[in-house]
């Protein structure tokens, strides 16, 4: 960059990268373990040395990502919210430069992206805030905003106490019967290994952990920033929850907060708390913790906000017979329109 050519870029208001920023940014590129996203844009922001917004282009296909054929709505591909929640987490990291990052707030799905025929293309775009964090949002192929969240980025928190859970019953159903009558998730999506008790205001299951990266997307290399696993184990088990209490089932719309207390997560799953909020009708907010074998907290989703509707039985792919008997064996609970 000679001094006339930088002055020309200037009085356009474009910015410049500093040559040891850009650098560095090159090194972190090159040198990052391959995630199947293939577009980087840069420019001038974060103290001059990271992008400014940066933009992560996704191809979303069925026969690389292995995941879709288990996460089907209405006998369609859909992208799961806990992936959205990887995808934000993972880009975010990438353009921290070594910081981690501390929580996701805000996630919120707007559309959900549904794969009619074949390939999608998304894209995950970072613009970085004055206090060191990011605002995400997810783009279709069409530019349109199909989920938003804001990410902070810094030192990983101390993991306080948790809560304990009591007042809990035997859950009636087993985890065989469940994946067969009351949820829609293929194999790869069987989080839940077991439901320790439920009653009407809370919920304990243990959840599986996630695979490697691999074994979900082919040609994928490194490791989950997340557990896209067990963050869709805590939308299942709330799905259960919703059965025995309200007689139908719920989808993900909104978590206020995710906090992570470890950069990673234990191999051997975990156990989850749900702690259900009053009632607030068809849209039912819980917190839960995710521990670990000793009992120590690895994340919390706080606010965690789920839409309860009779309707989706038919989306998970239940016969009418299914449904009726799952409402009937709720709790006393009425099913929601």
């Amino acid at each position: 960059m000679t001094p006339g050519l930088k002055r020309e870029f200037q009085k356009e208001g474009i910015g410049m990268i500093s040559l040891n920023g850009g650098a560095q940014q090159c090194a972190r590129e090159v040198l990052a373990s391959p995630d199947g996203l293939v577009e980087v844009v840069l420019g001038v922001g974060l103290d001059g040395a990271v992008a400014e917004w940066s933009k992560r282009s996704i191809t979303i296909d069925p026969e690389t990502h292995l995941y879709l054929q288990d996460h089907l709505l209405s006998g369609k591909p859909v992208v799961p919210m806990a992936m959205i929640l990887e995808w934000f987490a993972s880009a975010a990291k990438r353009a921290a430069r070594g910081r981690q990052v501390v929580a996701v707030r805000d996630l919120q799905v707007l559309k959900g992206i549904v794969l009619e025929e074949g390939a999608a293309s998304a894209g995950v775009v970072l613009t970085p805030r004055q206090d060191s964090g990011f605002d995400a949002e997810l783009h279709d192929a069409q530019g349109q905003v199909r989920a938003r969240a804001q990410i902070d980025i810094g030192s990983l928190e101390e993991a306080p106490k948790s809560r304990p859970a009591s007042g809990l019953e035997d859950y009636p159903h087993s985890v065989e019967e469940v994946y067969a009558k009351k949820l829609f998730h293929g194999e790869r999506f069987h989080a839940i290994e077991g439901v320790e008790g439920i009653s009407d205001s809370a919920l304990t299951t243990h959840l599986k952990a996630a695979p490697s990266p691999s074994e979900w997307i082919r040609g994928e290399q490194g490791r989950w920033v997340t557990d896209p696993l067990v963050i869709d184990g805590c939308f299942q088990s709330m799905i259960l929850w919703c059965w025995e209490n309200r007689g139908a089932p719920s989808l993900p719309n909104r978590v206020e907060r995710y906090v992570q207390y470890r950069e990673e997560w234990p191999s051997e799953g975990v156990r989850a708390r749900f702690f259900v909020r009053p009632d607030t009708g068809a849209n039912i907010v819980s917190d839960v913790e995710l521990l670990d074998v000793d009992g120590v907290l690895v994340a919390r989703l706080e606010g965690y906000s789920c839409t309860v509707s009779s309707s989706l039985a038919q989306a998970f792919g239940l016969t009418s017979e299914e449904a009726a008997s799952a409402e009937h064996s709720n709790n006393g609970g009425t099913a929601l329109a």
